[in-house]
């Protein structure tokens, strides 16, 4: 996805910690800052890590990519419908 001056849309959110986590809040899939896709859109995510694996994961897109040193690794998706339930799958590959 590209801003309006043609630039990539860079974009970082972190789980909750177990000890902040409010009622309703699942342990492990609440995040501080959600991302929101636009529907009927290609999406290409590219992952890396500089230090150990890391996962990145968007349940509801049902993607789950390892970042991994020294490797970029790409997933591209197309959004198809508006997900209000985490636990659906809306996307094809």
């Amino acid at each position: 996805m590209l801003a309006e001056n043609g630039e990539s849309i860079e974009f970082e959110s972190y789980m909750v910690p177990e000890s902040d986590l409010e009622e309703g809040q699942l342990r492990l899939l609440a995040v501080d800052s959600n991302l929101i896709v636009p529907v009927n859109t290609h999406i290409r995510f590219i992952i890396t890590s500089t230090d150990v694996i890391h996962d990145f994961g968007v349940p509801s897109l049902g993607l789950k990519i390892d970042a991994t040193p020294g490797l970029c690794t790409l997933k591209s998706v197309f959004a198809t419908a508006m997900l209000t339930n985490p636990h659906l799958r809306g996307v094809r590959d």
